[in-house]
């Protein structure tokens, strides 16, 4: 009697342990105490987050413990590319949104091509690293759209949170990032500018989730933005803090029905298409030099983007105009002296790219986006993704944005409003 008493009574125990951090989750996919939350297939959970992982590599871990771990990574990528492309011929809707992302791959492969010829073999693996990422993302939202986009969202939720949580431990204990090698010290996911691409994913997702539950925010999203901060306070990425505040003050904005009218897709697309202009036409930062020197403490340069700006724009002849270098200008920007590995603006890394050809397809998947999230606009899960994205465009105005974590919200918010997710949103 004692032995089934004190078994029963760790049970119990285990149990309400288990339940304290399924309410923290807000996890639908376990439920000890027959709480009845609307179930998520784990499966597909465990799927999507096996073919996503891939394409966060740490790079900080690879700078530390050996290259092998980068070899590694472009193996596994290579074979979620291959393995996402199968579902999607086989078992997805084809639409233009998605036939366009696969386009642009194409596209800066051959411009690679045209410009690379049989020179180096590992611009070849660095076009398909910087481009694979759009085409997959796409692909795979598009496969997941009608039944499974809950199970998205936790798969990218879980990665990016992990990993957010990793990088988090990293720049707590070494503040000003660990020199391994590369040109400047590193955190666990890479460059301090990285940060972003797991703080927002992971906030976002989790928002988004919330909906589902008929709620604006939970503690689990409010963790994983405070996450979020301590990354950007502690090493200061500029680009990186901007967002953020600009993330909460679009979150609280779509808080109102009344200002999604105002606060919507092509609002924030002519936004971000206005500030480029002010910045790399008009250089607006000039007059703006008091606010960007005393309260970023940044110079009107930004670090040296305005010169990478100005350099890619000259480089532009008439013999690139069209479908631009593809990746054979990676790690081969030299302007004023100073070896860039991209153009540091997401329009212009595009440009440089895919040429104006480049910027029609990528620019029409924008288009797109934006007129579903303006379409779709009064629903409050809409208005937390045209948060999340426009938050990403800000962060364009500073870096290229060749990672997967812009496509995959940007496919997002194209396909968000015909799928389950949406219709889960009871959120007023």
């Amino acid at each position: 009697m004692t032995i089934d008493l004190m078994l029963r009574s760790a049970r119990e125990a285990a149990y309400r342990v288990l339940d304290t951090v399924v309410v923290w989750l807000e996890v639908d996919v376990f439920d000890p105490l027959n709480r009845r939350f609307p179930q998520a297939d784990w499966k597909y959970v465990t799927l999507f987050a096996l073919l996503l992982f891939p394409f966060f590599e740490p790079e900080g871990l690879r700078y530390a413990i050996s290259p092998a771990v980068g070899k590694l990574y472009l193996v596994l990528r290579l074979a979620a590319t291959v393995v996402i492309g199968l579902i999607y011929v086989f078992c997805a809707r084809k639409d233009r949104f998605s036939l366009i992302a696969f386009a642009i791959a194409v596209l800066m492969f051959a411009s690679t091509v045209v410009n690379e010829g049989n020179g180096r073999a590992w611009i070849y693996t660095q076009c398909f690293c910087d481009w694979s990422p759009l085409m997959a993302a796409v692909l795979l939202v598009a496969y997941a759209r009608k039944e499974h986009m809950i199970e998205l969202l936790w798969a990218i939720m879980i990665v990016t949170g992990v990993l957010s949580v990793c990088n988090t431990i990293s720049v707590m204990g070494w503040p000003d990032g660990i020199a391994v090698g590369s040109r400047e010290p590193t955190n666990f996911f890479g460059h301090k500018n990285a940060s972003i691409d797991l703080i927002l994913p992971s906030v976002g997702c989790s928002l988004l989730l919330d909906t589902s539950r008929k709620r604006r925010f939970s503690v689990r999203s409010a963790t994983f933005l405070v996450i979020g901060f301590v990354q950007c306070v502690l090493t200061y990425s500029a680009t990186s803090v901007v967002a953020l505040v600009v993330f909460l003050a679009l979150v609280a904005a779509v808080q109102f029905q009344r200002a999604r009218s105002f606060v919507n897709g092509l609002s924030c697309l002519a936004a971000y298409l206005l500030a480029t202009a002010l910045l790399v036409w008009v250089k607006v930062q000039e007059l703006l030099a008091p606010l960007i020197v005393g309260g970023l403490g940044k110079s009107v340069t930004f670090t040296g983007r305005t010169f990478v700006w100005d350099g890619v724009l000259s480089i532009m002849d008439s013999s690139h105009l069209l479908v631009g270098y593809g990746a054979s200008l990676r790690f081969g920007l030299v302007f004023n002296d100073y070896l860039y590995n991209n153009a540091h603006n997401f329009i212009l890394h595009v440009l440089v790219s895919g040429g104006l050809l480049g910027v029609v397809l990528y620019g029409a998947l924008l288009l797109m986006a934006a007129v579903a999230l303006y379409r779709h606009r009064h629903k409050y899960s809409t208005g937390v993704l045209v948060a999340v994205v426009g938050c990403f465009l800000v962060v364009g105005l500073m870096e290229s944005l060749i990672t997967v974590s812009w496509p995959l919200f940007l496919a997002l918010a194209y396909y968000w409003g015909s799928s389950k997710g949406s219709m889960l949103d009871d959120c007023s």
